[in-house]
């Protein structure tokens, strides 16, 4: 192999790398940032987060001693704000779907995923996993998987 065809060959290889090396390392970046941003309004509320979760525009922290749950949200539904999950007397999964058919096959097309927090009749939070209107979500099922894992979290932390 010449020089030539071994230059031209890494110079391709620099080319079709970077932008994938840049998206990741930009993702990270924003994730570092969003948790950065957790841990400082904790700091501000005296509170010391045991779970910490970061889904593309959604930041989560839990602590389960003092029973608050942090979310930032950025981007359509963006929010700030510490729940006292005291005041919570119920965490439901909500899912708005709707039925398509693909090649004769029922298939459910999950248009929203929610948490919503209530207390009695009053929704005191609702937390968007997944919504289709957002450009950058992932697959509705994965974010389906983070939504139970948080709703089985917010009601164990609402029980001790």
């Amino acid at each position: 192999m010449d020089i030539t065809s071994l230059i031209i060959g890494l110079g391709l290889f620099v080319l079709f790398m970077f932008p994938i090396v840049y998206v990741l390392v930009k993702q990270n970046s924003k994730e570092r940032k969003q948790a950065k941003a957790l841990k400082k309004i904790a700091a501000e509320n005296q509170l010391e987060l045991d779970v910490i979760n970061i889904y593309g525009s959604l930041a989560l922290g839990l602590d389960t001693r003092n029973k608050r749950l942090i979310r930032i949200e950025e981007g359509a539904h963006e929010a700030t704000e510490v729940i006292d999950l005291t005041t919570v007397s119920s965490v439901n999964l909500s899912k708005k779907s709707e039925n398509i058919v693909i090649n004769k096959i029922k298939k459910d097309r999950i248009q929203k995923l929610s948490l919503d927090l209530q207390n009695g009749q009053q929704q005191v939070s609702e937390i968007i996993f997944y919504s289709e209107e957002d450009e950058d979500d992932i697959d509705a099922e994965i974010r389906l998987n983070d939504a139970r894992k948080w709703d089985d979290l917010l009601r164990k932390a609402m029980v001790y």
